[in-house]
């Protein structure tokens, strides 16, 4: 509800408010199972920053740009 709150009030200066999730990442805290590399995830979130647009906005993305369920 933040987000869908923070983006409303945001949409007019212009700044997009977009929740990204950085998937089950190989870190420390992830572990060695985790499915997704860090430079992977990382690229991932870049990608996704550089192509976002207004249809993105208050969405919950996946780093590959998936929408996830809230």
């Amino acid at each position: 509800m933040f987000t869908v709150s923070l983006s409303k009030e945001l949409k007019e200066p212009g700044v997009l408010v977009i929740p990204i999730h950085p998937g089950w990442v190989e870190t420390d805290m992830g572990g060695p199972k985790a499915p997704v590399p860090v430079e992977k995830s990382c690229q991932g979130i870049v990608d996704l920053l550089y192509g976002a647009n207004e249809s993105h906005m208050a969405k919950f993305l996946n780093y590959d740009g998936k929408e996830l369920p809230w």
